[in-house]
């Protein structure tokens, strides 16, 4: 999938085959953004896709009244920007780089006639989009009957999910998220999550790595999850 998913137990692997992100890889251009910078910006036109290959970018909604949800944390691979194939084409989020990252963007209309011609890209995205929904469906359904200290243990445990893809670095179990980010990713308030984050740290679950969090004990929060699934 080349992101997390919060809601499912969806794996990380990619969805597009080695030789479906080579083809894309060669249709476009590289760019390069740094930490911070946003790939697009959510209402603007879309006129472009965007293939991930080097560092983490976020999804950010936006409603009326300025207040944020974070949707989703890519991965190198990850496909974005696939509203420029919508009947709208208008960017339903913004996409921020979390890192410096690097990417590949391609003209919708030429991106489009590649899925057209079918083969592993057609299916490939599919696949993407059928995981995006399911996650996104699920999220929903906790967000309205389960309460916030699972969800947030469930996020901390799919963020903090070893890359398969970078299995010869050394495993990292921290989360580049702050407490707000976090609250938006879980569709609950700052303070509340600041709150079980505390308990979570005297529980000796998590503790403090600069402005990271860092997972000390991850069975342990995944019996938190379990007790709540019981």
């Amino acid at each position: 999938m080349r992101e997390y998913a919060i809601g499912t137990t969806v794996g990380l692997e990619a969805s597009l085959t080695p030789a479906c992100i080579a083809e894309i890889e060669t249709s476009g251009s590289e760019k390069l953004y740094l930490a911070g910078d946003r790939l697009f910006l959510q209402g603007e036109p879309a006129q472009s896709i965007y293939l991930l290959q080097s560092g983490r970018v976020k999804s950010v909604l936006a409603d009326r009244a300025g207040n944020e949800s974070l949707l989703r944390i890519h991965l190198p691979d990850s496909v974005l920007g696939l509203t420029a194939l919508g009947s709208g084409k208008v960017r339903d989020a913004s996409a921020i780089a979390i890192d410096p990252v690097r990417v590949v963007e391609i003209d919708s209309a030429k991106f489009e006639q590649m899925i057209r011609q079918g083969g592993d890209l057609a299916a490939g995205l599919v696949q993407l989009l059928i995981d995006r929904m399911c996650d996104f469906h699920h999220r929903v359904g906790e967000f309205y009957t389960l309460p916030v200290e699972y969800r947030l243990a469930l996020a901390l445990l799919a963020i903090s999910r070893p890359d398969p893809s970078r299995h010869a670095e050394p495993v990292s179990l921290d989360i580049p998220l702050t407490h707000e980010e976090l609250a938006q990713l879980i569709g609950s308030r700052r303070p509340t999550v600041s709150t079980i984050l505390a308990r979570f740290r005297q529980a000796g679950l998590i503790a403090r790595n600069g402005r990271a969090t860092r997972i000390d004990d991850r069975g342990g929060l995944e019996r938190r999850v379990a007790e709540f699934e019981m």
